[in-house]
């Protein structure tokens, strides 16, 4: 095929010109998950002395022939400067992976270093794991509030935030223009009333689809977990409080919630009394039904902010319990109708059954976790703790000594949220006490870019589709990135 000629023609005129100088080459064989930039699997020699930038060149020749628009450089010598810059756009820069690892020096050097390690390169070569490099990131707009962002999370074009004051903010972007966060440095698009806000700080946030609305459930250091439906129009929007669950007898720490689009939403809720709850939340007819106009309770007069007419707001019991947790929970996940995930400060990562109930297995860890994250596409669960790791754990794999598939070690503090991309079945974000959101790669160990985000302590995170993470932290801001 062309781009093979073209591929192999480049690595030749390398090889050549290694030869010339006496310099050794290795033989290389190019793997990739990407089908956008399928090239021949065959091995072939390189130049020691290349890194990632010269393979990244040979592997665009390779795939030149898959892109029908694409300029053939061997035959335009004569190109115009604006010429010579569109082509060098379409070129992709790539990272490659050699055994679970990112490529950061030559070929020789990666060479010497398998020397000294007593583990040298093996004589048939290389095998090289190819993945689109992400661009250098783009700091966007912040959003101050009045105390710490403690929770965030996203559904669609919005982003939910969770405050220390105890209210829920609502922000939206430009469906048409993802990359636009312009609104971020502006008011939120809502606000929850003061009505019906939690009296104390406000620790987790989960968003969620049912119903062809958007919802949202709160948990707070009051104790209690509020349900929330988020009434949108083009230009503007409210919140609604629909719902407060009672049932726990401290801080409630993590919310998740099951994204099956029921009828009736589900969500679970953990916290520092070291129980895991199960709601069902009612359609949402019958919520509006429960709201009929009351008098100002004893608190409300005492509450300047707080407006008379307040609605009488549904109080929904525990629908179940999961037992089994010895210490409080800090992390929830619910990416399947019947298994639950939760880790916490017992050192456990665990799996329930929900429908028996049944703690079905236990994952012990070496430190607090703090966070946990279910990646759908990846099959894995990430987790975050207080001895600066992030872990995966491969949940297929219980009972086997591999079930730890990686434990990346980079931050500086206690990890405070880990979240999987929801648009790559690789790429995860993590925040931490020291400020820091780090991008990682699953199949590596080593973060794939660090960003400053916040003066004090980062929080909290949530990706806003694949290309922008946002985070909150004890600043005050909610900080947003372009990756």
């Amino acid at each position: 095929a062309p781009g093979d000629r073209s591929g192999i023609m480049l690595a030749s005129k390398m090889n050549e010109e290694e030869s010339m100088e006496g310099k050794a080459q290795i033989q290389v064989r190019f793997i990739t998950k990407d089908s956008s930039v399928k090239v021949p699997s065959n091995p072939f020699s390189v130049p020691l002395r290349l890194n990632s930038a010269g393979l990244s060149e040979i592997v665009n020749a390779l795939s030149k022939a898959s892109d029908p628009e694409a300029e053939d450089e061997d035959e335009e010598n004569d190109m115009s400067m604006e010429e010579e810059v569109q082509v060098k756009k379409k070129k992709r820069l790539f990272e490659f992976l050699i055994q679970g690892k990112f490529l950061r020096t030559t070929l020789a050097d990666y060479a010497a270093k398998r020397r000294e390690a007593g583990d040298p390169v093996d004589e048939k070569g290389l095998i090289l794991e190819y993945t689109e490099a992400m661009p250098d990131p783009e700091k966007g707009p912040v959003a101050t509030h009045p105390d710490w962002v403690s929770a965030l999370d996203t559904v669609g074009e919005y982003l939910v935030s969770g405050c220390y004051d105890g209210m829920v903010r609502v922000f939206r972007r430009d469906s048409e223009n993802p990359r636009d966060l312009s609104i971020l440095s502006e008011d939120p698009l809502a606000t929850s009333s003061p009505g019906f806000s939690h009296h104390k700080p406000i620790k987790a946030i989960t968003t969620f689809r049912s119903q062809k609305r958007v919802w949202t459930a709160s948990g707070s250091q009051d104790h209690t977990v509020h349900v929330w439906a988020l009434d949108t129009k083009e230009t503007e929007a409210s919140i609604q409080g629909c719902a407060l669950l009672k049932g726990h007898e401290a801080s409630v720490d993590c919310v998740a919630s099951l994204n099956a689009n029921l009828k009736a939403p589900r969500i679970i809720s953990g916290g520092f009394d070291k129980q895991i709850i199960v709601w069902r939340i009612p359609e949402f007819s019958e919520l509006l039904k429960a709201q009929k106009e009351v008098t100002s309770s004893k608190r409300q007069k005492t509450d300047r902010k707080a407006k008379k007419g307040t609605r009488n707001i549904m109080e929904i019991e525990p629908s179940s319990r999961l037992e089994g947790a010895n210490g409080p929970v800090t992390g929830l996940a619910w990416p399947h109708p019947t298994a639950v995930y939760a880790c916490g400060w017992d050192r456990n990562i665990r799996m329930w059954d929900v429908k028996t109930g049944v703690n079905s297995w236990i994952l012990p860890c070496k430190s607090a976790a703090t966070s946990l994250s279910f990646g759908l596409d990846a099959n894995l669960l990430a987790s975050g703790h207080t001895d600066k790791r992030v872990c995966l754990w491969d949940p297929r794999q219980q009972g086997q000594k591999s079930v730890m598939k990686l434990s990346m070690s980079s931050h500086k503090g206690w990890v405070n949220s880990v979240q999987w991309c929801p648009n790559d079945p690789f790429r995860l974000a993590s925040c931490s006490h020291d400020g820091i959101v780090k991008i990682w790669d699953s199949r590596s160990r080593e973060a794939l870019q660090s960003i400053d985000s916040h003066n004090g302590k980062a929080l909290s995170l949530a990706w806003w589709d694949k290309s922008t993470i946002t985070s909150g932290g004890t600043d005050k801001r909610i900080s947003s990135t372009l990756l």
